[in-house]
């Protein structure tokens, strides 16, 4: 009997004090539950939020990336338009130039017709004295042509008159007259040369025949026209045969 007493008892302590555990714990596994609870849903909103700020990143990665390409197309184009706008600097800056020039020429082209008008000379007028002076001019080089002529002729009629008087005297040509032998002759013994009255020669003028410096003969023009003359080679002067090419100069 005292065992069974005492089985009760033990029994009865036991569940008091599991009645009294269960009180005293059982606040604490519902606010452990609760707190499990709250972690969980800090948990989720945590992860939702990772994951948000996740999508959020991948965005603004693809968005750099544009901003990227974007930049590097506009660097180009920023590269273009800066050598456009230096191209259209350039430009400018020589029609500035051209301009000034313009404005300078037309400046002085007002000076000039104001000086013109200054004159009381009418287009008219002008064209009349332009007509007049071309006639002038005209008339003026037919007039030299003319002396020129007969120049010519008195210098022909003095060396005949030079040759009635003294055959042997000399005829004086202009100094530093020279050409070549165009054409020779050797059975007649004359010569044609590429020197006339236009260059300065002479009927009855004398001339040296050379070759690399050395004389050949002496020749004496006898029919002179403007660009050509015969000459009879002088027989006593001869060292060699004259050749076409030979260099002749007045002495």
């Amino acid at each position: 009997m005292f065992v069974k007493a005492c089985l009760s008892l033990a029994i009865i302590c036991g569940i008091a004090v599991a009645v009294i555990s269960f009180t005293q714990l059982g606040p604490k596994i519902e606010g452990l539950n609760t707190q499990i609870t709250t972690l969980e849903g800090e948990k989720k909103t945590a992860t939702d939020l990772a994951d948000k700020r996740g999508k959020d990143l991948k965005t603004a990665t693809n968005e750099l990336r544009s901003t990227y390409v974007k930049l590097g197309q506009t660097s180009n184009e920023l590269v273009q338009v800066t050598s456009r706008a230096t191209q259209q600097e350039r430009r400018a800056n020589e029609l500035q130039d051209k301009w000034e020039t313009v404005t300078k020429e037309r400046n002085g082209l007002d000076m000039e017709l104001a000086a013109w008008r200054a004159t009381g000379l009418t287009p008219d007028r002008i064209n009349a004295t332009i007509a007049a002076l071309k006639k002038a001019n005209g008339t003026n080089e037919a007039l030299m042509a003319e002396a020129v002529v007969l120049n010519r002729k008195i210098r022909d009629l003095d060396n005949q008159l030079k040759e009635y008087k003294d055959p042997l005297q000399k005829v004086e040509m202009r100094v530093g007259l020279k050409g070549k032998v165009l054409v020779v002759d050797p059975k007649w013994e004359f010569v044609v040369l590429d020197v006339g009255s236009d260059q300065g020669a002479e009927r009855r003028g004398e001339m040296l025949v050379s070759r690399e410096g050395k004389l050949v003969a002496k020749v004496r023009l006898t029919n002179v026209d403007r660009t050509r003359s015969i000459a009879n080679i002088i027989p006593e002067t001869k060292q060699g045969d004259v050749m076409e090419g030979d260099q002749v100069i007045y002495y």
